[in-house]
């Protein structure tokens, strides 16, 4: 009987000893280089939710390369980081935490990858720099207030595998042209929204809304960032604005072209006959 006792203290001993360990071992390490403002994230791993970064000041992080292995991105990992300008996320990361780059005011761009089943809530909650987002294939929610408030985000591409959005997820977005498959759920979340709708195909996606093309010098040596122009034109312009046309109604062109050269009549007109009430009061 106390062979038993001994045995089973001994195996919680160890179970005890193991669990810190194999949590130790599942957190990625960070190394940040105060002279450029990059920070680095170890894989293999995952980011635990709340993470320090291992960063005093995270006003002073300005670009974030996670290496290839990185599996998870946690809950307000870079909250509040306002002056990162762009995230490296791996094909590796799986899952993004809720509210995960919140207040990333600056961020210019981000290129999801294709594994990546969620967007969560809050996740790029007032990013409002980021433009030209294209959800990957494989992406079948997006949570409440995802991307509150990014007045700078003109278009976005949503795929057909998307059967879910919250009514809030593109909250203050009053630029926002909604591009997706027609007939899909996305389309109706659109219509039923107010959002104007270009529909596409996700080969089509795929040229209209390419990698941002931001790569992260892990060599250069101070703080002086060369940002690629990633802001508004999509690849082929004239083929967006012709989807664009025709999701848009009739008067929206009469306003645009014709609505000029009636408007341009009628101050004519008006000139005239004002000048014909003077002659007559003369």
């Amino acid at each position: 009987m106390l062979k038993r006792i001994l045995a089973f203290a001994l195996f919680l001993v160890m179970a005890a000893l193991a669990v810190p360990l194999t949590a130790a071992a599942a957190d990625i390490k960070w190394e940040f280089d105060n002279n450029t403002g990059i920070l680095i994230g170890k894989a293999p791993g995952q980011i635990p939710s709340f993470p320090s970064l291992g960063v005093k000041d995270k006003k002073k992080i300005i670009e974030v390369y996670l290496e290839d292995g990185v599996t998870s991105i946690g809950r307000a990992t870079f909250g509040e980081c306002t002056e990162i300008l762009y995230v490296r996320i791996p094909a590796s990361v799986k899952s993004l935490g809720v509210s995960a780059f919140n207040f990333c005011q600056s961020m210019v761009a981000a290129d999801l990858p294709e594994g990546l089943t969620e967007i969560p809530a809050y996740c790029f909650y007032y990013c409002l720099m980021l433009n030209n987002l294209r959800i990957p294939s494989g992406v079948t929610a997006i949570k409440q207030e995802a991307f509150y408030r990014n007045r700078s985000m003109s278009r976005i591409f949503i795929p057909a595998s998307v059967t879910e959005i919250h009514s809030t997820a593109f909250n203050r977005c009053e630029n926002l042209v909604i591009c997706c498959p027609a007939g899909s759920y996305a389309e109706t979340f659109a219509d039923e929204q107010g959002f104007r709708v270009v529909t596409m195909t996700e080969e089509e996606a795929k040229t209209q809304f390419p990698p941002s093309g931001y790569t992260i010098d892990l060599n250069r040596t101070g703080t002086d960032v060369d940002v690629p122009d990633v802001s508004s034109e999509p690849a082929t312009t004239s083929a967006f604005e012709q989807k664009l046309s025709e999701g848009l109604p009739p008067w929206v062109f009469f306003a645009a072209g014709g609505g000029a050269v009636v408007i341009a009549a009628l101050v004519v007109v008006i000139v005239i006959q004002g000048k014909k009430k003077k002659k007559t009061e003369e």
